[in-house]
């Protein structure tokens, strides 16, 4: 782990590209790879838990994912990024809304040693949908940021988005209301 942070940290932002950080994460080898005793614990069976590795030029986050944990479907507004799935597996759904109506447009899969890449404004949501298996992904954005605050939750149930404060820790709707700036009831329609 030491080896990729301190490849990452020299490199400069304006070189930083999509496709060149895909290409880096690609080329991880997870065999390779001493993470695991940094690995956050889940405390919590409901929640993911992260570690923040690194936050500049690139913001790297070790992920535990419990037994069928997901995030919330949330919006990557001005960022992107790449996952490296590490343990177990993770999907990726994606989404996009047109006209107050959210539309799933598609879904991808990764098992250890994969990536799953989120592109600028993308609608998204990363889940363990194993319901017995733990799964560790690494994620890696760009430009990196210090907080979820500002950061746009879509809650598929009740039909609902949320904007998260700086108190958040997760994307998640199982947080505390004290973690959302705001929450608007029928922002929009699933189809």
């Amino acid at each position: 782990m030491k080896e990729i942070l301190k490849a990452l940290i020299h490199w400069n932002p304006g070189e930083v590209s999509f496709e060149r950080l895909g290409d880096f994460v690609r080329q991880i080898d997870i065999e390779r790879l001493n993470y695991q005793d940094q690995v956050p614990a889940a405390t919590d069976p409901y929640h993911y838990s992260r570690t923040i590795m690194l936050t500049h030029p690139v913001e790297c986050v070790l992920v535990h994912w419990p037994p069928g944990v997901a995030s919330a479907v949330h919006l990557h507004d001005g960022f992107w990024g790449h996952t490296l799935v590490l343990e177990g597996s993770c999907e990726n759904l994606e989404f996009e809304l047109h006209n107050d109506t959210l539309y799933q447009t598609g879904v991808s899969f990764g098992r250890a040693g994969q990536v799953l890449s989120e592109k600028a404004g993308i609608i998204h949501q990363v889940r363990n949908a194993n319901p017995q298996t733990p799964a560790v992904s690494l994620h890696f954005y760009f430009p990196a940021f210090d907080s979820l605050a500002g950061m746009r939750l879509f809650d598929l149930k009740n039909q609902r988005i949320g904007i998260l404060n700086e108190a958040a820790q997760t994307t998640s709707w199982k947080a505390p209301s004290s973690h959302f700036d705001s929450i608007v009831e029928s922002a929009f329609q699933l189809a």
